[in-house]
């Protein structure tokens, strides 16, 4: 069990730096071009659905920080592939981000962290989601499933730094940080 702490802690020191570095890359400077920001949102995206939840909730929270200082991506995060206005093709392989063509592509990444098994995870992308979405949306009305007590637990998230998302959250030891409410099975 040691060993398996040293390796994720390894691990989260290195996403850090990571996190670190993306944050001096992508959101200290003042002006980016749109779709070099957008090749990075949705590479993160796709990274995200293949990390572990607590990374994933810091990435998460990256992109949402990085979307929401780039006003016209930020419906890309909040919208399904159904309603998506992007036409082309995305090229993840391309070596300059700026030509990937990341705006032709929904985000479909978020439909499916949205229905992530970690709690937490699935109910901070619903949150990321609805917000957005109820900013740029004026007749807008709230999904069912998503709640205000949900909101308002899941705002820590949003003050949060990726560092300290990784490490509230970390679920090395075999279980879910924190642990999810338990839901009370009703028979009749």
């Amino acid at each position: 069990a040691e060993y398996m702490g040293n390796l994720s802690q390894e691990r989260n020191r290195r996403v850090g730096l990571v996190f670190r570095a993306l944050h001096l890359l992508l959101i200290k400077p003042k002006q980016l071009p749109a779709p070099r920001v957008a090749a990075f949102i949705k590479r993160l995206s796709t990274i995200s659905i293949q990390q572990p939840p607590h990374i994933a909730l810091a990435l998460t929270g990256f992109i949402q920080s990085l979307a929401m200082k780039q006003p016209y991506l930020a419906d890309a995060i909040a919208s399904s592939p159904q309603d998506a206005k992007g036409s082309g093709v995305y090229d993840p392989d391309i070596t300059m981000p700026d030509h990937a063509n990341a705006e032709g592509e929904p985000i479909w990444e978020w439909c499916y962290l949205a229905r992530a098994s970690h709690p937490t995870l699935r109910n901070y992308v619903k949150v990321i989601q609805n917000t957005v979405e109820e900013a740029h949306t004026p007749s807008f009305t709230r999904p069912v499933g998503v709640t205000e007590a949900m909101i308002a637990e899941c705002s820590y998230l949003s003050r949060s730094t990726p560092a300290s998302i990784i490490k509230q959250h970390d679920i090395s030891y075999g279980a879910f940080n924190p642990p999810p409410n338990p839901k009370r099975a009703r028979f009749s």
